[in-house]
């Protein structure tokens, strides 16, 4: 009898990620018979949020939950997937990755200098008008690590002394250093979709120093407004679905159902935008995100 095939401990973490989606209601069919995800209003984002949510094996659930707490609890579920996950995925070693939730990002290396005790008042009010108010960013999720020590730096031999490279952040950082500012976005509208994008610039302009992976995770069904902030460059480096396998399945079922039925072009250019997206390396699956924070 042949033994049953190995499942990655990646793979496995998926999956227990899904589980705790759907442990906590964060994904769930409502008592109509709709995923919580999907627009009502809006027949596609039915079908996507429905077929997706299926293959997941998801239930009904009754009671409504307020958009807050189910944020919260998607914020929750998320944070534990990516410090699993990258303290899986530490191939490097020595990289001490922590995660905190909704902390000032002047708590951290490259921001230290803009925190308000390190301004005089007219570079404080200069920094304020400058960003229309409050400039402090306090992303959903933040991965933080801490610096290395001479002697952790030396551990496979004499790499570094006190005479040269000890300017550079991983040896001089006092404190903390934001490797990642991760938005979490469990359904995206225009409104939603701006904020995510103004943090992003915000951490862009006001950091000293290399900038922290920027991104958005999302369990939003349909394509053109997951687009409003996986397309375009310069801000974002990426926003990464749930369970994008399972959606990009659900659409293909969904537009080939829908052959020589009116909309079906509708549903033909949603399909095309959504493999453009992942072509283009815009969209990618939960399981990408802790590979491409090991960068």
């Amino acid at each position: 009898m042949s033994e049953p095939p190995l499942i990655a401990q990646l793979t496995e973490e998926r999956r227990r990620f899904h589980a705790e989606l759907l442990k906590s209601n964060v994904l769930h069919f409502r008592d109509n018979g709709n995923a919580n995800v999907a627009d009502g209003s809006n027949t596609t984002s039915i079908a996507l949020g429905n077929g997706y949510l299926n293959a997941l094996k998801a239930e009904v659930w009754l009671e409504k939950i307020a958009p807050q707490t189910g944020g919260s609890k998607f914020e929750v579920v998320v944070e534990d997937f990516v410090l699993r996950t990258l303290e899986l995925l530490d191939i490097f070693g020595g990289r001490s990755f922590s995660t905190r939730r909704r902390k000032d990002i002047t708590d951290y290396h490259q921001y230290r200098p803009i925190a308000p005790e390190n301004l005089t008042l007219p570079e404080l009010d200069a920094l304020r008008h400058a960003f229309g108010g409050d400039y402090v960013v306090t992303p959903d999720i933040l991965v933080e690590r801490r610096a290395l020590s001479r002697e952790e730096l030396n551990a496979k031999g004499l790499v570094v002394d006190d005479a040269y490279g000890d300017l550079s952040t991983i040896r001089a950082a006092k404190g903390l250093i934001l490797h990642a500012s991760i938005s979490c976005k469990q359904t995206i509208r225009s409104d939603r979709s701006q904020n995510s994008r103004l943090e992003a610039l915000n951490l862009l302009r006001m950091r000293t120093g290399r900038a922290p992976h920027i991104v958005v995770v999302t369990s939003e069904p349909l394509p053109s407004r997951i687009g409003s902030v996986a397309i375009g460059t310069g801000d974002l480096d990426c926003t990464y679905h749930v369970a994008l396998t399972e959606l990009r399945a659900a659409m293909a079922e969904h537009e080939k159902s829908g052959e020589g039925q009116p909309g079906h072009k509708a549903r033909a250019k949603q399909k095309r935008d959504l493999e453009l997206m992942v072509k283009n390396g815009r969209l990618k699956d939960i399981a990408d995100l802790p590979l491409d924070l090991l960068l």
